[in-house]
């Protein structure tokens, strides 16, 4: 590899010098521009014995499929397979407060906030569909 290939970076049969015309792609658009690495270039010429494993290049692809990608390779348990968090933020003491009721009841937290979700529901005429625990 030439010096010049090294920091222009191009990862493409069609080498050129993207970064001389401030490109971000090849000519055929499927590959992109590798960011110059000043340090592992300096580590090179001075011949450094400490390398970086490098990763290969990554393929574009669109957001939606990137997306879907991300989602298939982070492990989920299925135990929560068809549930979405609900979060919100109360003061300190609520929590304590929650947690120490959960204790006195014998019950989960989890079990007691579904309780009063199913309330909320109720009072408003709508159906109670919150799972609740033993």
């Amino acid at each position: 590899m030439s010096p010049a290939e090294g920091l222009s970076g191009i990862l493409c049969r069609n080498r050129y010098d993207a970064a001389a015309e401030g490109a971000t792609a090849c000519r055929d658009g499927h590959c992109q521009v590798k960011k110059a690495d000043l340090a592992a270039a300096l580590a090179e010429q001075a011949g450094s014995t400490r390398r970086r494993p490098e990763l290969p290049p990554q393929p574009m692809s669109t957001v939606g499929q990137e997306r879907t990608e991300a989602v298939e390779r982070h492990y989920r348990q299925p135990s929560r397979d068809g549930t979405a968090p609900i979060t919100a933020h109360f003061p300190k003491e609520v929590r304590r407060q929650l947690k120490g009721l959960a204790n006195e009841l014998d019950r989960t937290m989890h079990d007691l906030i579904a309780e009063a979700f199913n309330d909320l529901f109720a009072k408003h005429g709508k159906v109670e569909i919150c799972p609740r625990g033993g």
